[in-house]
């Protein structure tokens, strides 16, 4: 029969093993948390200036109805762009694509980017593309 020391020296050894295993999944869960947020914020900031660009494009219908359509909306919506950054990052010409309708006087804005994983990479995850998407209508 084992002596009650040796059973808790056993148990200990176990509860040891479970506490790092255990570690090491919370500490995988809150890298992704920080990627999840990471993605999310550049998202947000992707969208609102998307917005602001689409809102300037559709304005120069408003601003200068005799200005040269569709190339006067589609500077002004572009030159808002890239004057923006997300996380720090310019955003660079390729990213932004911008349709202009004259006849129904709308601006959509579409801006995508690459966004690098932080702590996804030892899972396999190395990038998310975000995508957004904004219109607007002078009226």
């Amino acid at each position: 029969m084992r002596s009650e020391s040796s059973q808790r020296t056993g148990q200990e050894g176990y509860v040891v093993v479970v506490v790092a295993l255990v570690l090491i999944a919370l500490v995988g869960f809150v890298a992704l948390a920080v990627d999840a947020g990471v993605f999310y914020s550049t998202q947000t900031s992707a969208q609102r200036i998307a917005d602001a660009s689409a809102i300037a494009g559709a304005f120069t219908f408003v601003i200068n109805p005799l200005d040269a359509q569709p190339a006067g909306a589609e500077a002004a919506a572009r030159a808002l762009a890239l004057e923006q950054d997300i996380r720090g990052v310019a955003i660079q010409d390729s990213e932004i694509t911008v349709n202009v309708s004259t006849a129904a006087q709308t601006v959509t804005v579409m801006i995508n980017r690459t966004e690098n994983s932080i702590f996804g990479s030892v899972l396999g995850i190395m990038d998310a593309d975000i995508g957004v998407t904004a219109m607007a209508e002078a009226a």
